[in-house]
């Protein structure tokens, strides 16, 4: 960050979401301090800005993509500009009911914390699956037919340590993002999200969900409505499944279940 400069970074991409842009805009002004945020947005494809600077006093950069970019190429591009020490990106159909970025700059104070979410409700109150356990084919078989019983209570007002959160709100130390070399723009529109918090598990981070203030989100759940959604996603999770980051992280989370059954055995023991 330079002199001077903003404490956050925050990354919106918009694919025509003027009006959920605007009342962003409203509860970033409402919420948060203009003087320590900057805002990078990015029009994905063509649509009107006019006005958009009125709605936010602090610094406001709009990019113009002259052709459409996928999810990682977006918060890439435009955090590669960012001068905060914290970066974030944020979904533009998020609703702010509070100021999250302060309580999640506290969290960072933990050096081992590398990806952060908040605490993130739906339209209704009821706590969004946000965070995940890392996909696989018999997880998503079940979150698509049984539907997966969550193994994270997102409900919980507790930090938590998850294997991935989504790319809605994911939030970073800048340093640690450009040492993770930000998203892995080979993916396109899905799975960049996991794919980075895995990284980040794999090179010594943490993954957390703190509850720092509420978030609301409006699901769109694209996948279930568009055959060409659904194919970029199958597409996504068949190169997250084959990359060495996977196989890495799935090796991780089995010496880590060895250790607690090793220690579980140990006081079971008597004496």
């Amino acid at each position: 960050m330079s002199e001077g400069g903003p404490d956050w970074s925050l990354s919106v991409v918009s694919h025509g979401h003027g009006g959920s842009v605007r009342r962003l805009l409203r509860d970033c002004r409402e919420h948060l301090l203009p003087a320590r945020t900057e805002i990078l947005l990015t029009l994905n494809i063509e649509e009107p800005a006019e006005g958009l600077e009125r709605l936010w006093p602090g610094a406001l950069t709009i990019i113009r993509n002259p052709q459409p970019k996928g999810f990682g190429a977006n918060h890439n591009a435009a955090l590669a500009r960012a001068r905060g020490r914290f970066l974030a990106a944020i979904d533009p159909e998020l609703r702010l009911h509070g100021n999250p970025f302060e309580g999640l700059a506290l969290a960072f104070g933990n050096a081992r914390l590398g990806v952060a979410s908040t605490r993130v409700v739906e339209a209704d109150g009821r706590a969004a699956d946000n965070a995940r356990r890392a996909p696989s084919p018999l997880r998503l078989l079940q979150r698509y037919t049984w539907g997966e019983r969550p193994l994270y209570d997102l409900a919980l007002s507790r930090a938590q340590r998850v294997d991935w959160v989504a790319g809605l709100f994911m939030a970073f130390r800048a340093d640690t993002f450009r040492a993770l070399n930000g998203f892995d723009e080979r993916f396109f529109m899905y799975c960049e999200d996991a794919d980075l918090c895995l990284r980040a598990w794999n090179a010594g981070y943490e993954v957390q969900v703190v509850p720092a203030a509420m978030v609301s989100h409006r699901a769109q759940r694209a996948t279930r409505r568009t055959l060409r959604h659904l194919r970029w996603h199958v597409q996504s999770l068949a190169r997250l499944w084959s990359a060495q980051a996977y196989r890495d992280f799935r090796q991780l989370r089995l010496r880590e279940e060895r250790r607690a059954a090793r220690r579980s055995a140990r006081d079971t023991q008597p004496d």
